[in-house]
């Protein structure tokens, strides 16, 4: 479908194994001397899926660079590439245009793959879930999960999260496996009990703003108050990091081969008197070597802490353990689907099981997107 549609679409579940089926067509088109660019938004979900095809990747803004250059060393835009986009449902139509305006006369197929469950774009226009509704263009449809079992409960508290079905979860009572729900009146104890309990959990919420009670910052600061006793810090701005805090990177750096939505453990600070500047030394997650990070450098990558990240974060991630804040109206269908998802093991939800039935029965905000993306085209073979 892929090497013989000039437009496709992979759509899947979460866990259905989409970027393993990228993976396999970059081989198939290997062996039939074709090339292939796959490319995603966001610096984290475009490393991931590298890790997975063991080739390079790219972000779509550094893609289009290259491909308006005269010449490049990187990309071949006269070769009738195939173009994969991973996490297509995040891309907004201005950046889709602009990728589809930087191939102008010249021949190309377009491989669109994501889960039309998932979160629409931060920015304006929506064009994914749009064109999954075509009966005309060439798709493939993956419902067999594998990132867990089809009797998991997360699996089928996520099935029905997608399908707009309200039902009932238990009450979390010390459990290591599953998804729960947990109402008491003091979240932040619980969130810092629940982080001590298990490693690797990560607190997901829809808010970032601090003037919302349970925001990434508010909670963050709350956790690493608590948690990290720790009185050597680097600071960023407001923030401070210490030795053993989790982090954020939150903008593309290539130089230093960081990615907006990377996450890592601070493992050292300390003073480089050649440069006459703190650094911290940062372990991030699937690579090898430790990388140090000035404090300079800390500023470029807009270093955070990661205790407690947003939904919109998250997606194109999978954790052992989540914690999924549900306060106020925020949270609707498509971002409780994504946060459900990204757990592997464990799935806490703080709120009642009223709130969270509620969340599952609001609309996804897609569906109240006013957008001029007309399903009236033809598709060209």
């Amino acid at each position: 479908m892929a090497v013989t549609n000039n437009l496709s679409m992979v759509c899947g579940y979460g866990g259905t194994g989409k970027s393993s089926i990228i993976h396999m067509i970059t081989r198939m088109c290997d062996s039939m001397d074709r090339i292939v660019y796959v490319a995603a938004l966001a610096g984290k979900a475009k490393e991931r899926v590298k890790q997975i095809i063991n080739r390079e990747t790219f972000t779509i803004h550094r893609l289009i660079t290259e491909l308006k250059k005269s010449k490049s060393i990187l990309v071949n835009k006269r070769s009738n590439p195939i173009v994969v986009i991973d996490e297509a449902t995040m891309v907004d139509i201005c950046l889709m245009h602009n990728l589809i305006r930087a191939f102008t006369g010249l021949p190309f197929s377009l491989l669109l793959v994501g889960d039309s469950a998932q979160l629409p774009p931060i920015g304006f226009g929506v064009f994914w879930h749009q064109l999954v509704l075509s009966k005309k263009l060439p798709k493939i449809n993956l419902t067999d999960v594998k990132r867990q079992s089809e009797k998991s409960a997360i699996h089928l508290t996520a099935m029905n999260v997608r399908a707009n079905k309200t039902h009932e979860i238990p009450e979390w009572s010390g459990q290591s496996t599953g998804i729960y729900y947990l109402n008491n009146d003091n979240l932040i104890k619980d969130i810092i009990k629940i982080t001590t309990t298990f490693n690797g959990c990560i607190t997901l919420t829809p808010f970032k703003s601090s003037k919302y009670k349970y925001s990434t910052t508010n909670i963050n600061h709350q956790l690493q108050h608590t948690l990290n006793l720790t009185e050597e810090s680097i600071s960023i701005g407001a923030i401070k990091i210490k030795t053993n805090d989790p982090v954020l990177v939150n903008c593309n750096n290539y130089y230093l081969n960081l990615f907006n939505g990377m996450t890592g453990k601070v493992t050292e600070i300390g003073f480089d008197n050649n440069l006459q500047e703190q650094y911290c030394l940062v372990q991030f997650d699937g690579m090898e070597v430790q990388t140090k990070l000035t404090k300079s450098e800390c500023y470029d990558v807009m270093l955070s802490l990661a205790y407690a990240i947003t939904v919109h974060k998250s997606q194109g991630s999978e954790y052992d353990v989540c914690i999924i804040i549900i306060e106020g109206d925020m949270i609707e269908r498509s971002m409780l689907y994504t946060a459900v998802t990204r757990a592997k093991k464990l799935c806490i939800i703080m709120s009642s099981l009223n709130n969270f039935n509620l969340a599952i029965t609001r609309p996804p905000r897609v569906e109240k997107i006013q957008h001029g993306f007309s399903l009236n085209y033809k598709i060209s073979q």
